[in-house]
């Protein structure tokens, strides 16, 4: 039955992105049980496209040194009003989370199109090398991706099946304007690099920080609060019908980093929408970790 619930998980997805696959348990190390088809359900016949994995790893690409002597530090709240357009663009760089490696256990629920779905996650970051990601429900994994600014790799070890593909192709449903670095920004709370211009618009309050601006026909509005952390960025191509809104909140320290624990992702394309809530339950700062991503003999490549 959970593995029945878990094909309709997927199978809603699917609808989406037309895009590939994944699989449960693999079936082949010590403690892991054998995969069985879900009861009643042919595997030929199914042919649904993407899962929540790639799900949540595509909703977030929809969108896509100065002198430290005058640089604000996060120690606290800070009045911004009276200061220079550039001395907050360099604050705001300055307390950027800088990492090596991340370690993030979540859970998450994803909204597609009004159907509400509770998932587990591990999310694993070396910082502009790769993006790990796992997605299971009730302990069964489903899938698991590997996403580097040169690829995108997926397993769908319900289906059996692994999917390849360049990162150009998220073009195809992305504004060209978005890459890896974006994808990492976003998941960790930074504000998006591009953004960070003398071009942008910037304005103050005594709450907050607003920067706007356009890249190319990208438009963004990002605010941050007074310590320099991003609140929420909003991300629109109104040619493409596209609209990436992330909001953050529950800052607080872990080791030297001052990390949000609830990210909340809403992406609209054209009729589309889908909706991520993720609450970060563990996060582990530059310690070393793997990004186990073996291909099994059996599994079919799926374009």
């Amino acid at each position: 039955m959970r593995k029945n619930t878990l094909n309709k998980l997927l199978f809603a997805v699917g609808v989406h992105f037309k895009f590939s696959h994944y699989h449960t348990v693999c079936g082949q190390c010590s403690h892991c049980p054998r995969r069985a088809t879900p009861v009643g359900v042919s595997t030929n016949r199914l042919k649904f496209d993407m899962r929540p994995l790639l799900l949540c790893c595509m909703a977030l690409l929809v969108f896509a040194c100065k002198p430290k002597k005058d640089l604000i530090k996060t120690g606290g709240a800070t009045d911004i009003t009276s200061l220079s357009k550039k001395r907050l663009l360099d604050s705001i760089s300055e307390n950027q989370s800088d990492f090596k490696t991340l370690n993030i256990k979540a859970k998450a629920n994803l909204d597609i199109s009004s159907k509400s779905y509770d998932v587990g996650m591990n999310l694993r970051i070396r910082k502009n090398e790769a993006i790990w990601v796992s997605v299971s429900m009730f302990g069964i994994e489903g899938a698991r991706a590997l996403i580097t600014p040169d690829s995108i790799k997926v397993l769908n070890r319900l289906q059996s099946t692994y999917t390849v593909k360049p990162f150009s192709f998220i073009y195809n449903y992305a504004n060209k304007q978005v890459n890896f670095q974006t994808l990492q920004s976003i998941l960790v709370g930074n504000c998006v690099q591009e953004f960070i211009s003398p071009s942008s618009t910037i304005n103050t309050n005594g709450s907050g920080i607003n920067l706007a601006g356009m890249l190319q026909d990208l438009a963004y509005s990002t605010d941050l609060n007074t310590r320099f952390k991003v609140t929420q960025t909003k991300i629109t191509d109104d040619a493409a019908s596209q609209e990436l809104k992330v909001d953050y909140n529950d800052y607080s320290p872990e080791g030297a980093l001052f990390f949000p624990h609830t990210v909340q992702i809403h992406s609209g394309v054209e009729s589309h929408t889908v909706a991520i809530d993720l609450s970060y339950n563990r996060v582990i700062i530059n310690e070393p970790v793997d990004l186990p991503f073996s291909v099994p003999q059996r599994f079919t490549t799926v374009n």
